[in-house]
């Protein structure tokens, strides 16, 4: 093991000599209990240089963790390009992951403990901060504490040492364009939605094609442009949406509603004749059964609806979209003043208990979730912001939200 203060870099996969290749690093760190506490929040511990893409690279560890994460309890993990050592030419993108490695004389049982991956970054020189990047909450502070080798760990003395795996590579060449949109005002809500669409191939081939085929001017001719410039990212530099803004007669100095936006540009869109409405919907086209089966009485109705996207309420869904959806498909009790009026073909059966709900029957192959953040305040007479917590998995299982299998009107 390494000295105290002295951070090694052991070379586990090397890169071809072209530097075009992947590489793998493990870094062990000397940390002593010290570095965990609260004195030691934004103190970080570098590396050794390692070499990759004709370049100098280094491992930061900040054990109690930098910036919001010394608040929520997590070590941050970051890689930085040596300013003294910048290739030439440098890497356009490039792809990492850390892991931090358990140990077996730790706290641990050995493998992986944490891993976080970087699609692509550019490392430039351009903008501050552009030669590190990393991960801020990499891990729970406990986590790299139980995985010390060496003596280590919360509850012992001394010091220890952690183990960090670092793998680079050459970024995905659809992840490899950095540019992004230009921000010409207030306009993130847009900037937000467009790379989300162009994320979907179905909408952003359709547009592309569509403004190509006819010529399309005005909102088709000006969103293709944007969504070439994001694809071939021949300068490098942001893509500008005023000519977008024009077209939708948008003012950049206001702020608007994500959602609302994106009706009315599909609506802009589906208007052009060479435009297929059924490109930009279907692959957020689902479908909902509901449902109202009375208490006491024997009667049921249930009716199909589609949608494009489910609105689903911030307050009072527990910090999470799991219990957002949940209470959108959850069964509402009609009583009192809110009874349901029975009827069938022949008879009617009057105001009675019912139990009104929904299901989704069939998923869209891309779910879009409208996040209502204002509600109305009767204390104050007006819509006000609902600033709650909304957190959400890398994967989402919509099995618990959908119809039963077997059932009428089986999910799809």
């Amino acid at each position: 093991a390494a000295a105290p203060g002295v951070h090694a870099v052991e070379t586990c996969e090397a890169p071809p000599a072209s530097g075009s290749g992947a590489g793998r690093f493990q870094v062990r760190f000397q940390v002593d209990n010290a570095s965990f506490t609260a004195d030691a929040a934004g103190t970080s511990l570098t590396s050794e240089p390692f070499a990759y893409a004709g370049a100098e690279w280094q491992l930061v560890l900040f054990p109690a963790g930098y910036k919001s994460a010394v608040e929520s309890g997590h070590a941050s993990v970051y890689l930085r390009l040596r300013a003294d050592h910048r290739p030439h030419p440098l890497p356009r993108a490039l792809a990492f992951s850390a892991r931090l490695v358990g140990s077996d004389g730790g706290g641990a049982k050995g493998g992986d403990v944490a891993r976080r991956t970087c699609s692509g970054h550019n490392f430039g020189f351009e903008k501050k901060g552009g030669r590190s990047w990393g991960f801020e909450r990499f891990c729970q502070r406990e986590e790299l504490a139980a995985a010390l080798s060496g003596g280590g760990g919360s509850g012992g003395g001394g010091h220890g040492e952690v183990v960090l795996e670092v793998a680079m590579g050459p970024a995905a060449p659809l992840l490899s364009t950095p540019n992004g949109l230009t921000n010409h005002g207030n306009t993130c809500y847009m900037n937000a939605l467009l790379q989300g669409l162009y994320h979907v191939d179905a909408v952003r081939e359709a547009v592309i094609d569509a403004a190509a085929d006819s010529g399309a001017g005005g909102v088709p001719g000006a969103l293709a442009a944007i969504f070439r410039a994001l694809k071939l990212n021949e300068n490098g530099r942001p893509a500008p949406t005023k000519a977008l803004c024009r077209a939708l007669g948008v003012d950049v100095r206001e702020q608007q509603d994500s959602q609302e936006f994106r009706a009315a540009l599909f609506a802009e869109l589906t208007s052009h004749p060479a435009m297929p409405g059924e490109a930009l919907y279907a692959p957020f086209e689902g479908r909902l059964l509901n449902r109202i089966k009375c208490t006491g009485v024997d009667f049921e109705k249930t009716w199909k609806e589609p949608f494009v996207e489910l609105a689903l309420d911030v307050a009072g869904s527990r910090g999470h979209v799991k219990h957002a959806l949940a209470r959108f498909t959850a069964d509402e009790l009609l009583t009192g003043d809110n009874k349901y009026r029975a009827k069938n073909k022949e008879t009617d059966l009057g105001l009675q208990d019912a139990t009104k709900g929904c299901r989704i029957q069939k998923a869209p192959e891309v779910l879009q979730l409208h996040l209502k953040r204002f509600a109305y305040d009767p204390r104050r007479d007006r819509m006000v912001k609902v600033a709650d917590k909304l957190g959400f998995d890398e994967e989402l299982d919509l099995k618990p939200y959908m119809v039963d299998q077997g059932a009428e009107g089986e999910g799809e």
